[in-house]
């Protein structure tokens, strides 16, 4: 089965590219890859329910504002994340709108082995686009 996201080499950062059928799908792909950066998902249950609302200009920020939002809510709320569902993103006047969740559980020190901490998605590299009958979200994470 092909990998939804990848992680590609950038100097001492990592780029993470999420791919899926739809925009929403390349967005939680790509969050799933940014989360691997920091655990093994495979450990991380979901227990507990986020949501998630940002918005942006455009789908580029939109992605960045995404991916900084988890990292934040990702802190706050001293939590890991592995599963991530975006309702919708749709078109405003002003923009874009992202509604969506994003399913862990708390940290455990026990149970979480942590990799690398991700201090935030950049535009370096962002790209959201549609290649033939797929979506690629794109951008590199300060790590």
């Amino acid at each position: 089965m092909e990998s939804k996201f990848k992680l590609l080499e950038h100097g001492a950062d990592y780029g993470v590219q999420g791919t899926g059928k739809t925009t929403e799908n390349a967005f939680e792909h790509c969050a799933e890859g940014m989360f691997s950066i920091i655990v093994d998902l495979k450990k991380v249950k979901s227990k507990e329910k986020i949501n998630i609302l940002v918005t942006a200009k455009n789908l580029e920020e939109l992605l960045i504002n995404w991916l900084n939002e988890l990292l934040y809510k990702s802190h706050v709320k001293h939590m890991l994340f592995s599963k991530f569902k975006i309702e919708k993103i749709k078109e405003t006047k002003s923009g874009f709108e992202l509604n969506g969740i994003a399913k862990g559980e708390k940290i455990n020190s026990k149970k979480h082995e942590m990799a690398l901490e991700v201090k935030g998605a950049t535009y370096t590299g962002v790209k959201v686009e549609q290649q033939g009958k797929k979506w690629i979200a794109q951008c590199v994470v300060d790590v």
